[in-house]
């Protein structure tokens, strides 16, 4: 991998003519640039294996060494640092041999700084390049990963479902469950079941939607209200299964916004889905609406295992999963859909977390001109 580039580009310069660095020193430092200067190939040594400069500029002669010498060393340290070469002795021979070694550039004394500068300028754009380059494939390698991991998790996701189903299923054709309370119990586990590979193969499909452009939003004067109530309704079964209480706290006066019901009901399932997913029982789950600032407010907090503070800023990303949720499935996309799904609305979504105290995951909706006026 390589090295993170400074903020503040540096120079290093490497030249025993005190006149010539301080110099440079001035004009580099006038650009903004950190310079540090050293007088000999030892001491360039020794600054270099302490820090990470963005640019050398080394003199052909030194007092301890030629300065190509100092290529080698150089580049092992630092295989991203420009090093360019100047020297008052100008020979093509000289040139080559700094080229071959892997100088940038080959400057020639007594120095034009309007040369300096754009050799210093070029090796830095080039070295940007590189470094944009080499994130981008890191990038790359991240997402496909992420892809292989996500692609697994479908495939287990799938097969659990579809395992349960047919087990059942099988076990009711052979006759093997006489009595009918048992064969509700199964059906029920089958209805169960279905409704959880449904829900996955939605997530694909909105992801192929979404990768390919073709998600939509069908916005409508939308009471939020009522899309919360049927949401949290929809989870009183499985709140109480796992010793959950699941509230609400939305006041009757909070006013309609121009929406997509079914997307915005989709977002608060995949949200209830998880609250209760990562908690554990005798907790509660609660939602919360209002209206603030011309925003429509929703939040769903939880008290349970909460999110490691070093995956906050991974949640909505497409295909993540934080290590805690691993153990409990998902494929990784209700938080990814959820963020688009807002964001479609001209809305954000946003999640605050403490490891072992809960999540409280928010997002907020533009009000629209009716909806304004009936909060006032």
């Amino acid at each position: 991998m390589g090295e993170e580039l400074d903020e503040k580009e540096s120079i290093l310069i490497i030249d025993d003519d005190e006149s010539t660095c301080r110099s440079l020193t001035l004009i580099f430092n006038k650009k903004g640039y950190e310079v540090e200067t050293a007088g000999t190939g030892r001491e360039a040594i020794e600054k270099a294996q302490g820090r990470f400069f963005n640019v050398a500029l080394v003199d052909i002669k030194l007092p301890d060494m030629e300065g190509t010498a100092l290529l080698p060393p150089l580049k092992e340290m630092h295989p991203e640092m420009a090093v360019i070469m100047i020297t008052a002795y100008a020979s093509v021979e000289n040139a080559v041999r700094a080229l071959t070694e892997g100088a940038s550039a080959y400057i020639t004394k007594p120095l034009n700084m309007d040369e300096v500068l754009a050799a210093v300028r070029g090796a830095l754009d080039k070295q940007r390049l590189v470094e944009e380059k080499r994130r981008a494939e890191e990038a790359l390698r991240e997402l496909d990963r992420m892809k292989s991991e996500f692609i697994s998790n479908v495939s287990h996701e799938l097969r659990s479902p579809l395992h349960a189903i047919r087990g059942f299923t099988k076990l009711l054709l052979e006759g093997k469950v006489p009595y009918p309370e048992i064969q509700r119990e199964f059906l029920s586990v089958i209805d169960k079941q279905s409704q959880r590979l449904g829900a996955l193969i939605d997530g694909l499909f909105d992801l192929s939607r979404l990768e390919s452009g073709r998600f939509q939003i069908q916005k409508q004067s939308l009471s939020i209200r009522d899309v919360i109530h049927k949401a949290v309704e929809s989870f009183y079964s499985l709140a109480s299964d796992k010793g959950i209480v699941i509230s609400e706290d939305i006041p009757a006066t909070l006013p309609e916004t121009e929406a997509d019901g079914e997307r915005i009901s989709q977002v608060m399932v995949n949200l209830l889905s998880n609250a209760i997913k990562f908690s554990n029982g005798g907790r509660s789950v609660i939602v919360k609406g209002g209206a603030k600032d011309g925003e429509l407010v929703v939040q769903v907090t939880d008290h349970g295992i909460g999110i490691p503070k070093e995956a906050m800023p991974h949640l909505f990303e497409r295909f993540y999963r934080a290590e805690d949720s691993m153990a409990r499935g998902g494929a990784g996309l209700g938080l990814y859909i959820s963020r688009q799904i807002i964001e479609a609305h001209g809305g954000h979504i946003w999640a605050e977390s403490k490891a072992g105290k809960g999540t409280t995951v928010s997002f907020a909706l533009p009000l629209n001109e009716i909806g304004s006026d009936s909060n006032e």
